[in-house]
């Protein structure tokens, strides 16, 4: 899911072409202002567990007081594929360079602590294949998935035989 940081900013786009450009194709994705309940339930109660209710609670009124893309994107090892795009850690100080947090994002879970704000990173991704699962149900469900073909994979198979 692009957080609203991403929108405001202008780096959708960026950000999307970064995750394509790993090999993951987009099965769904959509624009909307998620209420606090989808929120809540997006942000459960572990996120209070490992980092407080304060900041549980300010995420859930980011992302439900702004516009969020949220997406599934599918392909070979995605959950992987995503985290490690995103970057290692919500510190981009911590993040490889070239990745979405070590290149786009300024702020760590320390700083937007201190100033009681939720952590504009710009991206959240699942942490597990059994999150993922569970978060496209959240926000996805009953959706029919698209699926295609890109010619791109059409034609590395064809060299490697």
């Amino acid at each position: 899911m692009l957080k609203p940081d991403a929108l405001h900013r202008g780096k959708a786009g960026e950000i999307i072409k970064q995750l394509e450009a790993t090999g993951l194709q987009i099965a769904a994705i959509d624009i909307r202002s998620p209420s606090k309940e989808l929120a809540r339930e997006h942000y459960g109660p572990e996120i209070a567990e490992r980092h407080g209710d304060d900041v549980r609670e300010n995420l859930v009124d980011y992302i439900s007081e702004f516009t969020v893309i949220p997406m599934v994107l599918q392909g070979r090892n995605a959950v992987a594929k995503v985290r490690t795009t995103m970057g290692e850690s919500f510190d981009p100080m911590e993040c490889s360079p070239g990745s979405i947090r070590g290149d786009l994002s300024s702020y760590s879970t320390d700083v937007a602590s201190d100033e009681k704000i939720a952590i504009p990173n710009l991206i959240h991704g699942a942490e597990s294949p059994e999150a993922a699962e569970n978060e496209i149900e959240l926000w996805f469900p009953d959706t029919e998935f698209a699926s295609y073909e890109r010619p791109d994979f059409e034609y590395v198979s064809e060299m490697l035989g």
